[in-house]
């Protein structure tokens, strides 16, 4: 997934012109981040049988990262695909989801 592009303008002005170039080689790499456009899901409950969440990214899912369990269970990913993120735990947990 491709991050935002960070826009400039044309200009006569060579000092302009460099502070442009200086903040697009400095910036670039971060709008490129997939968490640029991560979202937080939450709270959401993860059962011991497998719980589908959607998650809403609008494309194929990079990663995901537990955000705030509310208990200690550990948690796995069953499957996914384009729209979805199936999970499952080792004991029942009420959590936020981070996905990217």
């Amino acid at each position: 997934m491709r991050g935002r592009d960070l826009k400039t303008f044309r200009t006569d002005d060579d000092d302009m012109s460099r502070i442009q170039s200086a903040l697009t080689e400095a910036f670039e790499p971060l709008l490129k981040s997939p968490l640029v456009n991560a979202v937080l899901l939450g709270p959401i409950t993860i059962g011991t049988t497998p719980t589908p969440v959607a998650h809403k990214l609008g494309r194929p899912l990079q990663s995901w990262v537990l955000a705030g369990p509310l208990a200690d269970a550990r948690v796995w990913e069953v499957s996914r695909n384009k729209s979805t993120l199936t999970l499952q735990a080792s004991a029942e947990v009420t959590t936020n989801l981070l996905v990217f």
